[in-house]
């Protein structure tokens, strides 16, 4: 099958490696992103387009207007060329249905095939502005696919009326990048300056207020009242960055808190191993709950257990992954608990790894989309 994927998020080469799996499966996929996408919070210039090591397919560079939002963000060229020049079977937009993106690539790719899908992590029902609604009410309409990541998301999609075609994917993890080493594990202590015989519990993610950075902090200060030899290390960026510093400051947790805040993504599985447990404490918000927490299946495909908040899709991701850690969310006290108790159990990594790999492992991931973008070519 040839497969034509619009996606933003390909601007990082890591993410192009579920497409790397699908020719190897014998598949031809080309790539459209965007030449000029930044990352508000994390950057203030463009990502450079880098390709995944091994992948083959075109990646095709299309400059974009307002290049800062992910559903404002659009193609500033025609694409219907490129859509005759690619000739695909299949055109899957890695877009959520109310982004303009997403519109624009429907509009323009109908009359060359009408087996074109969309991707949704949305897990709450909201109502947009009069001209997103129309636009979504737009795709629901003519998509022949919708790839949704759980089953909150796709009764979102039900309810708000779609009736096509929905097949449930769960985000996949590359199983060859992510992997359990002790050399990583080794250099990264090193390079963070911390003991080598530290137990270390770690953070990965946005540092926005969401993600439930301040809990864990919090409850990693109550723990160091009883555990001497106990190492937070903190991988990301964000706006609270600063707040969070002055938090371990006032806490008088400098010597035992390690930020991170300069790694990219494929430099992720060496500060994985560095963690002997990782924390995903996020919080519910108003028009926000956890969607997913990918970080988690990474985490394990290098080995390390997870503990995780109650909100969202967390504790659905860890049971998967055959693990029970999960806390109240919000409740620092319980989540001290489960840090103690990680701290007196003994993981086996090669379990984690094997479990997080049958489950969500790239393979297994891009055969499922492939077989749904096959059920309607």
């Amino acid at each position: 099958m040839r497969l034509l994927v619009v996606s933003h998020a390909c601007v990082t080469d890591i993410n192009q490696q579920i497409y790397l799996e699908m020719e190897k499966m014998g598949h031809h996929v080309d790539i459209i992103v965007p030449s000029n996408f930044v990352a508000t919070g994390l950057a203030n210039k463009p990502i450079k387009v880098k390709r995944w090591p091994g992948f083959n397919g075109r990646i095709i560079e299309i400059p974009t207007i307002f290049n800062k939002s992910i559903p404002l963000h659009f193609y500033k060229k025609s694409l219907k060329k490129v859509f005759a020049d690619s000739n695909p079977d299949a055109i899957y937009v890695a877009e959520e249905p109310y982004s303009i993106s997403c519109y624009q690539v429907l509009k323009s790719a109908l009359s060359h095939t009408t087996a074109v899908g969309f991707y949704s992590a949305q897990n709450i029902q909201k109502e947009y502005p009069f001209l997103f609604k129309k636009m979504e009410k737009y795709v629901y309409k003519n998509a022949a696919l919708a790839v949704s990541i759980s089953a909150d998301v796709t009764s979102v999609l039900r309810n708000k009326g779609y009736k096509n075609n929905i097949c449930e994917i769960p985000l996949g993890v590359d199983e060859q990048h992510f992997q359990i080493s002790q050399k990583w594990r080794k250099e990264a202590r090193k390079d963070a300056g911390i003991p080598e015989n530290a137990f270390v519990i770690g953070f990965a993610g946005r540092l926005v207020q969401e993600k439930g950075i301040d809990l864990l902090i919090k409850a990693f200060q109550y723990n160091t009242k009883k555990i001497q030899n106990i190492h937070l290390l903190i991988v990301g960026r964000g706006p609270l960055i600063s707040t969070m510093k002055e938090k371990v400051m006032d806490y008088g947790l400098k010597e035992k808190v390690t930020f991170k805040v300069d790694a990219i993504h494929s430099e992720m599985p060496k500060w994985f191993n560095c963690m002997d447990v990782h924390v995903l404490p996020s919080k519910t918000m108003t028009n926000w709950r956890e969607q997913f927490g990918r970080v988690l299946i990474e985490a394990a495909a290098c080995g390390v257990p997870s503990i995780g908040s109650s909100s969202g899709e967390i504790p659905f991701v860890l049971e998967k992954l055959g693990m029970k850690a999960v806390f109240p969310e919000g409740n620092i006290e319980e989540l001290a608990k489960e840090l103690e108790l990680a701290y007196q159990s003994i993981s086996h990594p090669e379990n984690i790894r094997d479990i997080a790999i049958s489950q969500f492992g790239n393979r297994r991931i891009a055969n499922k989309l492939i077989h749904a973008f096959q059920s309607v070519v």
